[in-house]
């Protein structure tokens, strides 16, 4: 999967969402593999691995958004 920032977005949406993911799997959270992959001055994107699929297996999940 792949997220990108807007061109509407004040800051650099994906790296901040990158640094709550380290932050998460540093505590000891299970997190999907992912990079942060600059775009340009202005953005970034973030590749993680799908967290909601197990094969053909859906996972259920609750987004925060």
């Amino acid at each position: 999967m792949v997220k990108f920032s807007y061109k509407s977005d004040d800051d650099d949406v994906e790296a901040w969402e990158a640094v709550a993911l380290s932050c998460a799997r540093d505590a000891g959270l299970p997190v999907p593999e992912f990079r942060l992959v600059r775009i340009d001055t202005y953005g970034s994107a973030l590749i993680a691995k799908r967290f909601d699929r197990i094969g053909d297996e859906r996972i259920g999940y609750i987004s925060a958004t």
